[in-house]
């Protein structure tokens, strides 16, 4: 890549210190129904009474299973790095001649 680009400074973090491989929006979810059946399975298995814990699972899970789902509903999938008639060792050399440093 180019070594002088413009609005890039010194001191500016242009290497991400770590990805995130998997969906912030499946943990969330998962998080949100564990906690749900958890709190719905021990209010059904105490005959309907019910303690702080369960309360608060009530009141967290709902929320962070909607939004979990919700997120997993807008997640955009990866777009391939390919087009026809093309290796992706070409794709790479020209990902590598066009690319900027914040890519």
């Amino acid at each position: 890549l180019m070594q002088k680009e413009d609005g890039v400074r010194a001191g500016l973090v242009t290497e991400v210190p770590f990805e995130v491989r998997f969906s912030i929006g499946n943990v969330i979810s998962v998080s949100g129904f564990v906690l749900l059946a958890y709190s719905l399975g021990s209010f059904l298995l105490k005959n309907g009474q019910s303690d702080l814990v369960q309360t608060l699972g009530f009141v967290y899970a709902i929320p962070a299973l909607v939004g979990g789902l919700a997120l997993k509903y807008a997640e955009l999938p990866p777009v391939p790095l390919t087009q026809p008639g093309s290796s992706a060792a070409e794709m790479e050399a020209l990902r590598e001649s066009k690319g900027t440093k914040i890519q």
